[in-house]
Order: C-alpha cells, then structure tokens, then sequence
C-alpha cells in the first residue's frame, strides 16, 4: 500500500520511533510484572508509573485516506512521543476472511498487513479473526442476555473485549488500555486529552462506579457532575 510522494515520516516505522523514545525513559515506568500506583518514595511520589495502551480497531478493507494517515501520526506524535512512552499506540486488525490461518502462518499475516495496512503502521498492528477467537475461548457460553441479532458469540459486533483482552495478556507491560474505532478525531493535542481523561477517573469514587457506568449522563437533563453525584438523581435508572 505504499504512495508516491511519501515524505520521511512516511517512509520510517513509526513502531520504531515509539520504541526508542520508550528505552530512553524507561526506568520512569513500571515493569512487565509490576502494576498499580507503584513504591513511593520519600516524597510520597511514586517511583515509577503505569504504561497506557490506546488500541485502534480496525479492519481488513478499510480505506487509509490522507485524512486518516494524519489523524494516526498524530496520536503517535501527541501520545507516545510527548509522553516519552507513558502512551503506546496500537492497532487491532480484524481479519474478516476465517479461512486465513493468520495466527499459524507468517506468510499469510504479511500479506494480510501489506493489503490492508501503511508500512509504517505495520509493527503497531496485531492481526486478529473471529475463528482464531474461538479457539481462544472455546468455553460453553450460555444466553446471558439478549440477542436479536442472533450474532455468534465470537463475532466482533458482541465480542470485540476477547481480542482486546488476548493483546492485554500478550502485553503485560501495560497497566491501562483505551479501545478505539478509527473513525475517532480529537480537535486538540491528544495528550492533553487522555491525560485529563485519566486524572478525572482517579477523581471518581468506586462507589456505585458499576451504576454509573451502567448509564448515560446528559449535562442538559442532569445538571452538572458534581452536583449529580450527591443527589439521588443520579440513581436513577433514567439518566
């Protein structure tokens, strides 16, 4: 999928620039067996900090337009450049076609990346299908909860948590992950917004946090945050 006319950024791997910018800050973060808030020290600071996974999904056959290529070397650029690792940037491919052993052939994962994917996006990007799913989590599900589409349990519109959670458990340098669609656009600095994201979450109590996240909050209907949380409205089950 290569373009004429590609500027330098282009030509080089991204992964690359992310990689390097990690080992030269990576003593500020924990390791691979270590999570939470990590040991303070005297200052009551913690001596390390938790790394951040921003996981794109994406798909065999999505069109990479110029608009696109700029919007994802930004979140590159804004998140894992700027935060000297702190954020990495990946991608989930949905293979769509079952029948190609991606996961068991090397070949075929890359011509599935070459066809599907910019090279300097393909050592950001983890190949993944329903069929490999099943034979991940091949358990016995049973009717939990409806499904008038009458979807299969493996498919990506009712399970796209077990690709995200296979990555998570193949990456555990990472404490954190946001999942994505690749249609997402921030106007601003990336950065700026997943780390306000992340210093409002610590904020929030835990109780009642499987409520909340159970329900929409309308700032017309509901009023503002704060004042929501301490009165009943928030409990709802309207809101």
């Amino acid at each position: 999928m290569d373009q004429d006319g590609q500027d330098q950024l282009h030509r080089n791997r991204l992964e690359d620039a992310q990689t390097r910018c990690y080992e030269s800050n990576k003593k500020r973060f924990h390791g691979s067996e270590e999570h939470g808030d990590g040991a303070a020290n005297k200052h009551g600071r913690p001596r390390t900090l938790p790394r951040t996974a921003v996981v794109v999904r994406t798909y065999t056959g999505f069109k990479w337009t110029r608009h696109a290529i700029l919007n994802f070397r930004a979140m590159v650029s804004e998140l894992a450049l700027r935060s000297g690792g702190e954020y990495a940037v990946h991608f989930l491919l949905h293979v769509r076609d079952n029948d190609l052993l991606i996961w068991a052939d090397p070949a075929t994962a890359q011509r599935v990346l070459d066809d599907n994917v910019l090279a300097e996006f393909h050592n950001l990007t983890v190949l993944w299908s329903e069929a490999q799913m099943r034979l991940l989590y091949p358990g016995e599900f049973g009717p939990s909860f409806s499904n008038p589409a009458s979807g299969n349990i493996h498919g990506v519109f009712r399970s796209a948590h077990m690709p995200l959670q296979h990555f998570a458990m193949s990456h555990p340098e990472y404490t954190h992950f946001w999942n994505l669609e690749m249609d997402v656009r921030w106007l601003g600095n990336y950065y700026e917004l997943f780390d306000r994201l992340g210093h409002w979450a610590k904020e929030q109590s835990r109780v009642e946090a499987w409520e909340r996240s159970a329900k929409y909050y309308i700032p017309r209907l509901h009023g503002d945050w704060r004042l929501c949380l301490s009165r009943s409205t928030c409990a709802r089950d309207t809101w």
